[in-house]
């Protein structure tokens, strides 16, 4: 049922095919946002990583982007049914999901859309906290 989804998907957005990975997710681009999309039972899923990852011991600006994130999260979740979760890798993740019964092209392209676009609020976010963002500094001793 997702490569049927997908394939439309792709006819849908102009593009050619989208393919499929060994474990049957597809990984898209859309607007520099690497995209995750699966099946798991009667159930579209897909998610982002955001650029946020957790340490042992976050700073205050880290700490601070996180509260504004969760803020964010509790305020949309009602709206739009966003999971605001870390992954394995200690990545934050924006999740969503749809069932496969109810869902058509034009939802989940719009589903899609309205995913990739409160991924781009949350890195905004993220932006303005400078969190992520990491500098370098290499000094030379003689």
């Amino acid at each position: 049922m997702l490569d049927k989804m997908m394939k439309s998907l792709a006819e849908t957005l102009k593009v050619g095919d989208f393919i499929a990975s060994e474990n049957g997710s597809y990984n898209i681009e859309v607007d520099q946002l690497s995209l995750t999309i699966k099946q798991h039972a009667s159930w579209f899923l897909w998610e982002a990583a955001l650029p946020f990852q957790f340490k042992e011991h976050l700073d205050y600006q880290q700490g601070q982007a996180l509260q504004r994130c969760m803020q964010l999260s509790l305020k949309t979740i009602r709206e739009d049914g966003c999971v605001l979760t870390a992954n394995d890798d200690q990545q934050l993740i924006l999740q969503s999901k749809v069932r496969i019964e109810d869902c058509s092209i034009e939802l989940f392209s719009s589903l899609l859309s309205k995913h990739v676009n409160l991924c781009e609020r949350y890195m905004a976010l993220l932006e303005h906290e400078r969190v992520n963002h990491t500098i370098n500094h290499n000094v030379w001793l003689p």
